[in-house]
């Protein structure tokens, strides 16, 4: 339940996070997979655009005050 939270809090889908959870072992330790760490570094590319676009957002009413 864990680990689904937390590949759920990074942003993915459930149905994208669904094969991420073989990836880890039964002490909860990530394993070394090729998908586990190519979708990690999507999810961080994608928080990334997000945080981008949110500071555009928020920019643009701050210009109205001067």
């Amino acid at each position: 339940m864990i680990r689904i939270r937390i590949l759920l809090g990074a942003g993915p889908t459930v149905e994208d996070s669904r094969p991420l959870l073989h990836c880890f072992s039964e002490s909860n330790r990530p394993v070394a997979r090729p998908a586990l760490a190519a979708q990690v570094h999507r999810a961080i590319e994608d928080l990334d655009r997000q945080e981008a676009r949110l500071s555009r957002a928020r920019a643009s009413p701050m210009v109205l005050l001067g």
